[in-house]
């Protein structure tokens, strides 16, 4: 079978353009599977960042316990038997207080837990220990311990995952901003 130039033209252009037509849609069907694997991973990580973090950011912060601090201050939940609460503790100065509003800890847990994780903070931490320790959180749905809550006569400004006193410095804008953070 002999083929004629324009013949062979048709042919070319027609092979190209399924090629082409081709390799679009494996990059759209390739697109798409990246898309729904990262929406799914973003609704997994988002129904787990609801757990522990307390009350959403602007809402009234109210506790039962009269150990609940008033005016300006930020929060933070450890205990004595969390790797990462005891690396916190020991990234605090131990002079001070630093600028900013003071820092109050939830010392949660069992006495022992509580005196572990208080003999490593500093003298300007307030602690709080049991059973007060407890029912704050509780009321204010903490149920993960290196969340710091920045309060303000009883409305959370913001709220962050602490894992240093940096962290716990940019939480609490020492540099006299004013601005609501980002959810932990």
């Amino acid at each position: 079978m002999h083929l004629s130039a324009i013949q062979w033209i048709v042919v070319a252009v027609v092979g190209t353009w399924a090629i082409a037509v081709t390799l679009v849609l494996l990059t759209l069907v390739r697109q798409v599977s990246l898309i729904s694997v990262r929406l799914d991973l973003k609704m997994r990580l988002s129904d787990l960042s609801d757990v522990g973090v307390g009350p959403d950011l602007g809402m009234p912060v109210e506790s039962q316990s009269a150990a609940m601090p008033v005016g300006e201050y930020v929060m933070v939940g450890l205990t004595g038997t969390c790797n990462s609460c005891v690396e916190f503790a020991k990234s605090l100065p131990a002079e001070g207080p630093p600028p900013g509003p003071p820092v109050v800890v939830l010392a949660a847990g069992s006495k022992a837990s509580a005196t572990r994780i208080s003999r490593l903070l500093p003298e300007w931490v307030t602690v709080v220990t049991e059973p007060s320790a407890t029912q704050i959180g509780r009321d204010l749905g903490l149920s993960r311990t290196t969340v710091a809550l920045h309060v303000s006569n009883g409305v959370l400004l913001g709220r962050a995952d602490v894992g240093s006193f940096e962290d716990l410095m940019a939480l609490t804008n020492t540099d006299g901003s004013t601005h609501v953070h980002a959810p932990a």
